[in-house]
């Protein structure tokens, strides 16, 4: 019976993956295109500046909620609904010391072309298609925010 229960609940996590996955592919085609105006107008550089996120906050949360939260959970804990099901669990967000380690274009990248990019793991999955740079932008900040921490290069006094 156990053996049966372990099955149904392997199949029930692989549909709520492959739904998830699908949903999240949906928005995301309707979602870039109503945003592609914008990236093209958006600055490279200072993009956790506080006034470049300033009106943003709202939007880059409902990102992290939407594509985000699933794995690494609502809070950044890396306990998402999902998290259970992956090989390698989700980075927990709310690690200031580990994350003070990750400058803001590593973890841009990290989002923008997944986890082997950077040498993580492959659960970790691209969003180029999902999400415009400006979008990806205010994840990076909206996840600094729940580390309460920046970047501090190693060896560098404060």
């Amino acid at each position: 019976m156990n053996r049966k229960r372990m099955k149904t609940a392997l199949f029930i996590i692989v549909v709520i993956s492959i739904l998830s996955y699908l949903n999240i592919t949906l928005m995301a085609e309707s979602k870039k295109e109503n945003k592609k105006a914008k990236s093209a107008t958006s600055q490279e550089e200072g993009y956790t500046a506080l006034d470049a996120w300033k009106g943003k906050e709202a939007e880059a949360k409902s990102n992290y909620m939407m594509y985000c939260s699933p794995c690494h959970g609502e809070n950044g804990r890396g306990n998402g609904p999902q998290a259970e099901a992956m090989e390698v669990p989700p980075r927990n967000h709310t690690d200031g010391n580990y994350l003070s380690t990750r400058s803001d274009e590593q973890l841009f990248k990290v989002v923008k072309e997944g986890g082997p990019a950077i040498g993580f793991s492959r659960s970790m999955p691209p969003f180029d298609y999902t999400l415009t740079e400006d979008e990806i932008k205010g994840v990076v900040k909206y996840v600094r925010t729940l580390c309460n921490c920046g970047y501090k290069k190693a060896g560098v006094a404060k």
